[in-house]
C-alpha cells in the first residue's frame, strides 16, 4: 500500500550473502573503519520492486527499489523508512543503499518538470552557436528565461545538497545505535584532520579571459589561495606553452576545458568519441590529469572514457546549470577509475548574471554549510567575469573569506590534483590496532588523522584522541571535539 512500512521479509542468508558482504566493504571503505563493523542485511535484487522517491530520515530523500511500495513523486508523501530501520532487530535495511546512492550520484532519478525535445534541442543549439555573437544583456535574459522556476523546485536541495552523505551518516548512526556506548574508529575525511576542503577552480572561456589569468593569480596570491585553470584546447583561442608554463611555476595547476565550448561534446556518441580523441592526445601534450565540460554539460558514463584521473563536471544540485539534476553529495567519489570532483557552489555567472548579485552572502552559506558538514567547497570563477572593479571586489572579499576559514575553522584549501592524490590514497589505508592503539597504514598515513564516531543525544559526534582502552571498538577515548552537524 503507497506510504506502507512494516518489517522487511529478508531472504536467506545464502541468498544475499554477496550483495550484504559488497554493502557491508562499500561503507567499511566510505569510512575508513575497520573490518567487521557494518553487518546490513537487504532484500535480494528480485524481492526490490519498481525505482521509487522515500525518506530515510526527515531531511533525506532518496530514490530507489524498496520492499514496499512507496509515492514515485519526490513532491509526495513519502515513507519514511529511518523508522523501520531504527525497529529492525537484524540490522535489516528495506533497500540497498549503494543501489541508491549511484541513483544520485549518477543522476539516475526523474527531475520535476523536466521537458526534452526537438524544439528544446533546436534552441540550445542555436543558442551556442550565436553565443560568441550576443550580447551579455542578451545571454542572460535567454539563461533567466530557461531557469525560471528554479526556486521552486524540491529536488536536489538548494542552496547545499548532501543526500549522498546524510545516507552513510544514517547507517552510521543505526549501527551505534545497536552499541551505544561505544565510538567506532575510522580514517577522517581529510589529511591533517582538517574540518573540511576548499576548492578555487577557474574556467577560461574567451582570450580576454586568458589574458585575464595572470592578474586573476596575483590577486589570489595576495590571500594565499591557489587554484586550477580550465583551459580550452579547440580553437576559442591559441593555448601556448608559456600560458601553462607560467602557471604552474607560480603553484597553479592546469587542466583542461571541454574541447571546443559548443556545447555539444555529450550530443552525440559520435561526436563525443572524435572528440574524446583528440582531448585525450591533448591531456598528453599538456601532461594534465583533470578534466571538465563545458557549462557542466556530461555523460555520466562518457566521461569514463576520457584519460583522466579526475574530472569536475558535475554539480551537487544544478538548479541554476544548463543540465539539471545533480550528484546529490558533498565529497569526491569514484565513477570507475575516474574521481568524481562534485562542483558544490554557484558559478560566479549565475550569481552575477542570473541572480543579479554582487555580494558573497550565498557563497558564505553554502561553504559555512559544507564546512560545517565536513564536505567540500568546490568554486567556479571565471577569469572572463572578473573584469570590473565591482567583480573584482565581490571575489576580493571571497577570497578573504576563504582565507579565514582557512585560519580559523580548519578549512583545507587545495588544488584538485591534491584531492585526488589524497582520496585515492585514502582508499588504500587501512586501520590497524595495537598495544599503542589505532592507527592508519598505507601511502600517505603519515597525514592521516584518526576520527571516533560516537553516539551522544541521538546524533553523531565526532572526535579526535587516543583510546584509553584497547578493544574492537573504543569505548573511551582523549578526545578534541570536531563538529559533527548531521541535523544542521
Amino acid at each position: 500500500m503507497p506510504g506502507g512500512g512494516g518489517k522487511v521479509v529478508i531472504p536467506p542468508h545464502g541468498v544475499i550473502g554477496a550483495l550484504t558482504e559488497t554493502i557491508n566493504s562499500s561503507l567499511q571503505s566510505y569510512f575508513g573503519t575497520p573490518e567487521g563493523i557494518f553487518r546490513f542485511k537487504v532484500p535480494s535484487d528480485e524481492q526490490n520492486g519498481e525505482a521509487r522517491f522515500f525518506r530515510f530520515g526527515a531531511d533525506t530523500q532518496l530514490y530507489g527499489r524498496v520492499a514496499a511500495e512507496t509515492n514515485p513523486s519526490v513532491n509526495g508523501a513519502l515513507h519514511d523508512y529511518i523508522e523501520d530501520a531504527d525497529k529492525s532487530c537484524d540490522a535489516s535495511l528495506p533497500f540497498n543503499p549503494l543501489e541508491v546512492a549511484a541513483n544520485l550520484r549518477t543522476e539516475r532519478y526523474p527531475l520535476e518538470g523536466e521537458k526534452k525535445g526537438l524544439m528544446q534541442e533546436v534552441v540550445r543549439l542555436a543558442y551556442y552557436t550565436l553565443r560568441p555573437l550576443l550580447p551579455v544583456g542578451v545571454r542572460k535574459y535567454a539563461q533567466r528565461r530557461a531557469l525560471r522556476g528554479w526556486e521552486r523546485l524540491s529536488f536536489p536541495n538548494w542552496p547545499v545538497e548532501r543526500s549522498v552523505d546524510r545516507l552513510f551518516e544514517r547507517l552510521l548512526m543505526l549501527r551505534l545505535k545497536e552499541h551505544p556506548d561505544e565510538a567506532i574508529p575510522f580514517i577522517w575525511f581529510w589529511p591533517e584532520g582538517k574540518q573540511g576542503c576548499v576548492l578555487m577552480t577557474h574556467d577560461v572561456e574567451t582570450a580576454a579571459g586568458l589574458d585575464a589569468c595572470d592578474a586573476l593569480m596575483s590577486l589570489n596570491e595576495k590571500y594565499g589561495i591557489r587554484s586550477s585553470f580550465q583551459l580550452i584546447p579547440g580553437g576559442r583561442y591559441h593555448v601556448q606553452p608559456h600560458h601553462i608554463e607560467g602557471m604552474r611555476l607560480r603553484g597553479f595547476e592546469v587542466n583542461i576545458h571541454d574541447w571546443n565550448h559548443d556545447g555539444s561534446l555529450f550530443k552525440e556518441r559520435q561526436t563525443f568519441a572524435e572528440r574524446a580523441t583528440k582531448i585525450n592526445a591533448t591531456a598528453k601534450k599538456w601532461n594534465t590529469v583533470g578534466f571538465r565540460s563545458a557549462a557542466l554539460y556530461r555523460n555520466v558514463d562518457w566521461l569514463r572514457e576520457l584519460d583522466f584521473e579526475y574530472d569536475m563536471s558535475i554539480p551537487s544540485c544544478a538548479r541554476l546549470d544548463p543540465q539539471r539534476g545533480g550528484c546529490c553529495t558533498l565529497m569526491p567519489w569514484f565513477n570507475g577509475d575516474l574521481l568524481e570532483i562534485p562542483v558544490t557552489t554557484i558559478q560566479d555567472y549565475s550569481l552575477f548574471h542570473i541572480l543579479d548579485r554582487l555580494d558573497i552572502e550565498i557563497w558564505e552559506t553554502q561553504t559555512k554549510r559544507i564546512l560545517g558538514h565536513h564536505g567540500m567547497a568546490t568554486f567556479i570563477v571565471h577569469p572572463d567575469y572578473i573584469q570590473t572593479a565591482e567583480t573584482e571586489q565581490t571575489y576580493s572579499q571571497l577570497l578573504a573569506y576563504l582565507a579565514e576559514q582557512q585560519s580559523e575553522a580548519g578549512a583545507w584549501i587545495a588544488l584538485p590534483q591534491e584531492v585526488n592524490q589524497w582520496w585515492r590514497q585514502r582508499k588504500q589505508m587501512r586501520l590497524e590496532l595495537d598495544i599503542d592503539g589505532w592507527h592508519v597504514t598505507g601511502p600517505g598515513s603519515e597525514r592521516a588523522v584518526v576520527a571516533f564516531a560516537r553516539l551522544v543525544n541521538n546524533d553523531i559526534d565526532y572526535t579526535f584522541g587516543t583510546p584509553q582502552q584497547i578493544e574492537p571498538y573504543s569505548k573511551s577515548a582523549k578526545t578534541a571535539s570536531i563538529r559533527s552537524g548531521i541535523h544542521a
